[in-house]
């Protein structure tokens, strides 16, 4: 069994160092091997990539989904362990100002990543494409912002567990949700 990660600080590092997010991120996708994770991230260096691969595996964050032969060699293809990429809400809990800031930095980095993939297809018709962005300030409880984030969760994990099948005309979409307490706003009129 791979050793845990017991600080949350240490495993904020350990996720968010810019080779192994970008690792995460390839794998977020699709599985893959080596070869095809050195093809997504031409600038890192085979050993880099090796080395952060090694350190995810000793973690438990990856697995090896699969092994096979190829010219003698062992080809290894690599999985996420879902349960060990994110931070649950008492990890959340326990990060310090800047741990905080740099992983909801990084969430925004790989959103953006993935909305600057959107704007390169040759394609772009955001309407079709049901693109949305929107903000919906409310006042709320913190159980009810709770109620909320526990009806969205859930909907987007139904969704994301009918998986991507291309026969069915579904297409891969990333869905984020962010929640932010603010101090208390002037009423707006509304």
């Amino acid at each position: 069994m791979p050793p845990k990660v017991e600080n949350v600080s240490d495993r904020v590092k350990l996720l968010l160092h810019p080779v192994r997010i970008r690792v995460l991120h390839a794998l977020s996708r699709r599985n893959m091997t080596t070869a095809e994770l050195g093809e997504v991230l031409k600038d890192v260096p085979q050993a880099t990539l090796y080395r952060n691969l090694r350190r995810l595996l000793e973690k438990g964050v990856l697995e090896v989904a699969s092994e096979r032969r190829v010219r003698g060699i062992i080809e290894k293809t690599y999985a996420l362990v879902p349960e060990k990429v994110g931070l649950d809400g008492a990890d959340i809990r326990r990060l310090g100002r800047e741990d905080l800031r740099g992983y909801f930095a990084t969430f925004l980095a790989l959103l953006q990543t993935d909305f600057e993939d959107y704007l390169g297809l040759e394609r772009l018709e955001p309407e079709k494409d049901s693109l949305h962005f929107y903000e919906v300030p409310m006042r709320v409880t913190d159980e009810e912002a709770g109620e909320v984030e526990g009806i969205v969760r859930e909907t987007l994990d139904r969704f994301a567990e009918r998986g991507a099948d291309r026969e069915a005309g579904r297409r891969w979409r990333v869905m984020g949700f962010v929640s932010v307490p603010l101090e208390d706003r002037q009423d707006r009129g509304t």
